[in-house]
């Protein structure tokens, strides 16, 4: 059975590791000049400072997809709570079917019980789920373009 919860960074991280490594071998733009290498310190602080969502996704316990965000004041809105989406991902056995429609959906209800106002969510060029977010209401704001400066 597929249950969706919130669950803190410290208790999920690790059997999360997996799933994330799939996540940037499917996704990443330029993985032949930047290694994968999270600052998991980084998350657990701002975890522990009320600064990040987390919608784990399990089926019979096995996490298969989740929803990340941070969570803060927008600089040019501070009487408003945004969610800005850092990573989203479900197990490709568990695309093209409602798991990421229902993710969204219990997403949407934690993020409008916290207060936000404002939940935002980017996705690759590559690998659009544009349909998605349409369906599930959702309104197109921006384009982000990037450009490696490396050597």
């Amino acid at each position: 059975m597929i249950r969706y919860a919130v669950e803190r960074y410290k208790d999920c991280i690790e059997e999360l590791k997996p799933l994330l490594d799939m996540h940037y071998e499917e996704i990443a733009m330029y993985r032949e000049h930047i290694e994968f290498d999270p600052d998991y310190d980084l998350y657990e602080k701002i975890d522990e400072n009320g600064g990040l969502h987390m919608v784990v996704v399990r089926d019979e316990g096995r996490i298969i997809g989740y929803y990340v965000s941070f969570i803060h004041p927008n600089p040019h809105y501070k009487n408003d709570l945004f969610s800005v989406n850092d990573i989203l991902f479900i197990h490709p056995d568990y695309r093209g079917r409602t798991v990421a429609f229902r993710m969204l959906k219990f997403t949407e209800e934690k993020l409008k019980e916290m207060g936000v106002s404002v939940m935002t969510l980017h996705m690759k060029v590559d690998f659009p789920f544009e349909e998605l977010c349409i369906a599930f209401g959702m309104d197109k704001a921006e384009y982000l373009y990037t450009k490696y400066l490396g050597d």
